[in-house]
């Protein structure tokens, strides 16, 4: 959320597109992390139901219960990762190098 904050306070192209560049090292450092939480997790656990498992029936929606894999655990991180994704857009700009842009 900093760096969110960082990105819109910015008074420059420059720290917009430093501000950009950590968001996408955080996303790099999350994937990291995740990978190596979920090598250790599944020293224990069975983190990927099997193919044409049938998830639970009854009322109860709980997320560890609906999903097929291990993505419950990180709702909340891969929703904003993905809503950071939709918002915030690169390209390069002909003639001028590379530049971090808003679409």
């Amino acid at each position: 959320m900093e760096t969110l904050n960082t990105f819109d306070i910015a008074q420059t192209d420059t720290q917009e597109a430093d501000a950009l560049e950590t968001l996408n090292e955080m996303k790099a450092e999350f994937n990291q992390v995740r990978a190596k939480f979920e090598e250790v997790y599944s020293q224990t656990r069975i983190l990927n139901k099997p193919e044409g498992y049938i998830l639970d029936q009854d009322h109860h929606r709980h997320p560890a219960n609906q999903s097929v894999n291990f993505d419950w655990q990180f709702t909340s991180e891969l929703m904003l990762l993905q809503k950071i994704d939709n918002h915030f857009k690169t390209r390069s700009v002909l003639m001028e190098g590379t530049k971090t842009q808003m679409e």
